[in-house]
């Protein structure tokens, strides 16, 4: 066999290794290979042995070092090879030792039910035709190669996805030998693969054609992701999970364009090259405090790039996001596990680019070793950055989004921000999200700011930022959003209260919820119902009176018919106008229903005791009146409910959500069969009991 080269990735029975030496052994005979394990509590030492020192660990671990003969290395196979056992062999997709006929999962009840796999012959057949064959998925088949490239075109030349997640890839350069194979390719994983990437300075091939990359948990940082961008011009989605990345960095500042020898211009990738030649990675440290200049020459890195998945790599703050905010078509960021980010701030006005006359030439892909070349403008997205920009100078929104004139505001195209999990403490950074033009979908469970209020703090992250769709994954519905704005509102009434007199506190107030005035004239008759009950009452809000409409629509024969009018302090609570009710209308207030129904909206809304979404049998007994933004005019229906029919009925919305939750079971029999089979390959069962039943098959 080939003498492996340094560097690649090995595996060693269960572990998993990178090879650091090759060659003799003082006092022993044969070939060894010198491994840096990934577990370092698995070698014995740092690469020196007999008191000779043959390599270095990278980790630095005494431990993490072992000599192996060469015979026990498994070096991988090629990718062609993975394909055809994975999809020409007709038990690859269980594995021999499984009968697709026995397969079945435990319900919640501990029941067993039996795997369905609907169209299975069907999906089997048409995926071990392998030239056909467009995604495919190759998790943990030890892959080390790419193998012969023309053998490999000619196999699936219709590939368009390729998942090889936790493999043997090793170099950057499987994936330049993969696109060059398969033109087709768009979409590549390359997960849990611990990658060498390229030195500075040296020539990388083109990938023109690839749209997503996936490098989750390959131990690549920030600044050899910059290196790469210049070979990925049409990259629309990157996902970085799990990657040492404490901050961002600017790609290294851009020298004027100085024709070479030959008059052709160097453009930002050779720059970029010679920068990192000269001063290693510190050069995007030089530049770091140009934020403005590094978000430019960031979006002409990724002038394509539409989803940065960032989640759990150990970001130190929000401060150098900042130089994302210029990326043009950027929709999607995953900041989800950074706990380290205590605050959100939006950017600064951006400049107005420059024209295109004076602007230095964009990054391009260098295909082996040319001068890179400026890419064609990228049409600009619709409903995006344009729309984006367009919304927030109509909206006018507070401290203004846009910079001079024709420049897009920062994050203009950013719809969906994610921040699950993160550090964030206080709601002058929910405030901030406002600011973003764009932002439809936010995630922020788990956050301080959220678990620290008594409430939840969903409605109040609604009414702070005003455009939302999406919050935690649920959709915020225009009656959330009025109720939500409403009882923040009130909250912001309350703050106002407890700095009567005091005109700092009370300016203060104002500073910190920066869509009171919006609100106000959103919701302006509640506002001026309260107004005129604060007049009445010497002018405290809180103790205003709201003018509600009593009506009983109980059908029993002692209920007492008929509407009458009473006005009441706002903070009356359920608990008390449910025994009001049940003194005017007979109505037994532990059988009682209330609903609200206001003047401008005719579908009644649940405040306590009703079986519909909402009421809680009683759960809101304890909230006033002003928390529901009851107005003059609100009517109160009172009905009677039979306490029986209220148990049937929480009865049979736990009965339908066991079966909703039998049926997802039911729905994820097909995948739970399959990593069934996943778990059978990976611990080589399936070659081992071949060979033992072609034994045993055998006439004595």
């Amino acid at each position: 066999m080939a003498t492996p080269a340094v560097g690649c990735r090995v595996r060693i029975i269960k572990d998993f290794a990178t090879v650091r030496y090759v060659g003799p052994v003082a006092v022993q005979e044969g070939t060894w290979v010198g491994v840096e394990w990934d577990d370092v509590s698995r070698g014995k030492h740092d690469g020196s042995t007999g008191g000779v020192r043959y390599f270095d660990c990278k980790s630095g671990c005494p431990t993490a070092g072992s000599f192996v003969r060469i015979e026990r290395v498994n070096f991988g196979i090629s990718v062609l090879e993975a394909l055809r056992a994975r999809y020409n062999n007709e038990t690859a997709e269980y594995g021999a030792e499984v009968n697709a006929d026995e397969l079945y999962v435990h319900t919640s009840r501990n029941r067993r039910v039996k795997v369905l796999l609907v169209g299975e012959e069907k999906i089997s057949q048409k995926q071990r035709q392998i030239h056909t064959l467009e995604s495919a998925r190759l998790v943990g088949l030890d892959i080390s190669t790419v193998g012969d490239p023309s053998e490999l075109a000619a196999a699936v030349p219709a590939l368009t996805e390729l998942d090889v997640t936790a493999n043997l890839v090793g170099f950057w350069s499987f994936a330049e030998q993969l696109a060059a194979a398969l033109p087709r390719l768009a979409v590549l994983n390359l997960s849990e693969n611990k990658l060498t990437i390229p030195a500075p300075g040296a020539a990388l091939a083109a990938l023109p054609g690839l749209r997503a990359l996936v490098l989750n948990d390959c131990g690549v940082t920030w600044q050899e992701v910059l290196r790469l961008a210049p070979s990925l011009p049409a990259l629309q989605e990157l996902h970085l999970c799990g990657n040492p990345i404490p901050a961002l960095a600017a790609p290294p500042a851009a020298a004027p364009a100085e024709a070479d020898a030959d008059g052709a211009a160097a453009g930002p990738g050779a720059q970029q090259d010679q920068a990192a030649s000269e001063g290693g990675d510190g050069g995007a440290e030089a530049a770091a405090d140009d934020v403005e200049g590094g978000a430019a020459w960031l979006a002409a890195l990724f002038p394509n790039l539409q989803v940065l998945t960032l989640e759990e790599v150990g970001l130190g703050g929000w401060a150098s996001l900042a130089l994302l905010a210029r990326l043009p078509r950027l929709a999607r960021l995953h900041l989800a596990g950074n706990s380290a980010i205590a605050a959100v701030a939006y950017p600064a006005p951006l400049a107005a680019p420059e024209p295109a006359s004076q602007q230095a030439p964009a990054p391009a892909a260098a295909a082996e070793g040319a001068a890179a070349q400026p890419p064609a403008p990228a049409e600009p997205a619709v409903g995006t950055a344009a729309t984006a920009g367009r919304k927030a100078e109509e909206a006018g929104k507070a401290g203004g989004s846009g910079g001079e004139q024709g420049a897009p505001p920062p994050f203009a195209a950013l719809t969906a921000l994610y921040l699950g999990g993160c550090g964030v403490a206080d709601w002058a950074s929910v405030n901030e999200l406002d600011r973003f033009p764009a932002l439809k979908e936010l995630r922020l469970s788990g956050n301080p700011v959220l678990q620290s209020s008594k409430t939840g703090g969903r409605f109040e992250v609604i009414g702070r930022v005003s455009g939302l769709a999406s919050l935690n994954g649920a959709e915020v519905r225009p009656r959330e959003r009025r109720d939500s704005e409403l009882r923040y509102l009130a909250h912001i009434a309350a703050e106002m209260e407890g700095a009567a007199g005091d005109e700092d506190r009370r300016a203060a107030v104002r500073a910190a919820h920066p869509r009171l005035r919006h609100l106000m004239a959103t919701h302006g008759a509640v506002l001026a119902t309260a107004a005129r009950g604060a007049a009445a009452g010497g002018g405290s809000m809180a103790a205003s009176t709201v003018e509600l409409k009593l009506t009983c629509v109980a059908a029993a024969a002692h209920a007492k018919m008929g509407t009458q009018v009473k006005r009441l302090p706002r903070s009356t609570t359920v608990s008390a106008l449910r025994l009001l009710c049940e003194k005017l209308f007979k109505v037994k207030a532990d059988s009682m229903a209330l609903f609200l129904r206001s003047p401008e909206d005719p579908i009644p809304e649940d405040i306590g005791g009703g079986v519909g979404a909402g009421g809680g049998g009683g759960q809101q007994d304890d909230r006033p009146l002003s928390f529901f933004g009851v107005q003059d005019g609100t009517e109160v229906l009172v009905d009677e409910i039979d306490p029986e029919a209220l148990k049937r009925a929480d009865e049979d919305a736990r009965a339908a959500a066991s079966a909703a939750h039998e049926q997802r079971l039911a729905e994820q029999l097909r995948a739970a069969g399959r990593l069934q089979a996943e778990f059978a390959r990976s611990m080589g069962l399936q070659q081992q009991q071949q060979g033992a039943a072609a034994a045993a098959e055998q006439p004595q």
